[in-house]
């Protein structure tokens, strides 16, 4: 899933701001503050793509996806 907007900043739900970058319908890059010049990489679970995927309709009109339904 993308959208008309692939950058955007969100709010998590611990009050502070993520900015989430769609690079590819398969592709999520988060940025968020921690410890300095570390990063990590992970394969999200189902509950965090339902997550990312409800960030991104929240914060776009349009939505891009390969299905025609999509859980929200």
């Amino acid at each position: 899933m993308t959208s008309e907007h692939p950058v955007f900043i969100n709010d998590r739900i611990d009050g502070k701001k993520e900015q989430i970058f769609v690079a590819l319908p398969t592709l999520l890059i988060v940025f968020g503050r921690g410890e300095k010049g570390q990063f990590s990489i992970s394969n999200l679970t189902k509950a965090e793509v339902a997550y990312f995927n409800k960030a991104i309709i929240k914060n776009n009109k349009y939505i891009i996806s390969c299905s025609k339904t999509v859980e929200i």
